[in-house]
Parts: structure tokens; C-alpha cells; sequence
């Protein structure tokens, strides 16, 4: 299917504040949060989370970038998947995908003793490529770009109006595995298991205690 086709009917992703949407108890809220890229640079911070109304999962963070550190004429937020992040929660850190960017971290940036930090592995180019995010205008055309963008931009041949996109199997690319950035949370230097109820489950609950819905599932909608 083309990217194109998609385009009516693509309004399932949501951002999480004024949802009517809230995380269950247990589940870090990262909104605010200081995202560093693996070296410790400021990228900028957590401005929302957006996610699938469907599905009920998170499909990326939007990163309100920093103008001190990366100028631009109006405010940038980008979009970065929710599985190619790590979060280091004062010391306790989860692990997401290998790194887009592989290297030795030892004596350049221990983001363990940074507090509450999220951090990306992403480069100025990167950076520059990604495209701008506006609340509800995410297409598949941006999608494919962001992803594109954090798989390599040298690929031959790769035309993003030109791809095609399967609703179907999009989000089962490692880019959106957010068990890996949840639930690894809490490994620990002595390798304690996690506390008990802070694995699996939805990660959001409505507001309104009298929904039928809420019931903290995890549909197998593919959105």
C-alpha cells in the first residue's frame, strides 16, 4: 500500500496529555526528562509521549530540541522511537536495541550518574535529517522518514514518497519495542530482579474510572 493511501485515515496516533489517557502506577513518566545523545550531549528534553489509541502503547518520544545547543529560526520537536532510546533512572538503567551508534562509552559519558536521563543514539546529522514534528501531522511519509533517518541515510536508491507501507507490520520493527525500554528498567548493578508489578500490562489507563475499556489490556491492534 502506498504512502499515500494511508494518509485519510492515518490519526491514531495521540499525544498522551490531554488524552484522557494517564500512566498506571508503576510506569516512569520520562516527560521533562534531559534526552543526551551517547556521548552526553544535549539533544533537548521529553516533551510528550505519543502513542496508539488502538494499541494503547507508546510509539515514540517527541524531544523538544534544545536552541541553545542546536539554533534553529522557530522551536524543533522531533520524533524519536520509543525503542531506540534508553532511560537511566538515577542509577537503574533499561536497555533498548543495540545502539544505531556503537562505541565505548567508558571515560567519555556515564549517563548512570546523570539522575533521570534519556539518551539517544544520534548524531548532528541525524539530527538535522529527522524531520520536524506538528501535532497531528505524522504521516506515513514522516515515519518512513524517521525511520530511514535512524537506519542510515546512505542507503542506494531510497526514496521515501516512493516506499511502501504495510499498517500491518510497520510497528513490529525493533524501532518500537517498548518492552525493551520499560521493562529492562531496573537492572541493576548486582542484578536484582525487577519489583514486582512493574513488568508487562498496558502502560496507560483512561482517566474516566467508569470506561468499560479500562482494563489495562494490550490489544494485538498492529497500530
Amino acid at each position: 500500500m502506498a504512502l499515500q493511501d494511508n494518509k485519510n485515515k492515518y490519526d491514531h496516533l495521540q499525544e498522551l496529555g490531554g488524552s484522557g489517557y494517564e500512566i498506571v502506577d508503576g510506569q516512569p513518566d520520562i516527560r521533562g526528562w534531559v534526552v543526551k545523545n551517547e556521548v552526553g550531549h544535549i539533544i533537548g528534553d521529553v516533551d510528550e509521549l505519543l502513542f496508539s489509541t488502538e494499541s494503547q502503547k507508546v510509539r515514540y518520544i517527541i524531544v523538544t530540541v534544545d536552541a541553545e545547543n542546536h539554533p534553529s529560526e522557530d522551536e524543533r520537536k522531533i520524533l524519536i522511537p520509543i525503542g531506540v532510546a534508553d532511560l537511566y533512572d538515577e542509577g537503574q538503567i533499561q536497555d533498548s536495541i543495540p545502539s544505531i551508534i556503537e562505541g565505548d562509552r567508558t571515560g567519555i559519558y556515564d549517563p548512570r550518574e546523570d539522575g533521570q536521563v534519556v539518551v539517544v543514539p544520534i548524531n548532528a546529522q541525524q539530527l538535522i535529517m529527522l524531520p520536524n514534528y506538528y501535532e497531528g501531522q505524522v504521516d506515513p511519509e514522516t515515519e518512513m522518514l524517521v525511520r530511514h533517518t535512524l537506519e542510515g541515510a546512505n542507503d542506494v536508491g531510497f526514496v521515501v514518497g516512493a516506499t511502501s507501507y504495510d499498517p500491518n507490520d510497520f510497528y513490529q520493527h525493533s524501532h518500537f519495542d517498548e518492552d525493551r525500554f520499560y521493562e529492562r528498567r531496573w537492572r541493576t548493578g548486582d542484578g536484582a530482579p525487577p519489583p514486582t508489578g512493574t513488568t508487562g500490562g498496558s502502560r496507560f489507563r483512561s482517566r474516566n474510572t467508569d470506561d468499560p475499556t479500562n482494563d489495562n489490556l494490550n490489544p494485538s491492534d498492529p497500530y
